[in-house]
């Protein structure tokens, strides 16, 4: 939905049960073992942004400002099911903000 901007943080952790390690390192890149995991992290945001934007273009504006729990529950179910076999967990997904850009975005109101 355009003139909607939506702001969140995701935080994931490596599952280090069983084979989690090596599917994470597998999965998202030898940069694991660094302070600083830039590909896990741009290979994780670009996947939220994604199922973000998805869920955003479904559904309404006031869905999108009324219903922010259920909106996160969505995005966190396709997040976790995206990532099942990636060897990370995902900790939480929050949407800390709302903003509404564009006048004609009013009208779904």
């Amino acid at each position: 939905m355009q003139g909607v901007k939506v702001s969140g943080m995701l935080v994931w952790s490596i599952n280090r049960q069983g084979d989690g390690p090596f599917k994470a390192y597998q999965n998202l890149g030898e940069d694991l073992a660094t302070g600083n995991p830039r590909t896990a992290n741009s290979n994780l945001v670009s996947m939220s942004e994604a199922i973000v934007r998805t869920a955003i273009a479904h559904s309404s504006t006031v869905q999108i400002l009324r219903e922010r729990e259920a909106l996160r529950q969505k995005i966190r179910d396709e997040m976790s099911e995206v990532i099942k076999g990636w060897g990370v967990w995902l900790e939480t997904v929050e949407i800390t903000d709302v903003v509404i850009n564009s006048q004609p975005v009013f009208v779904d109101m």
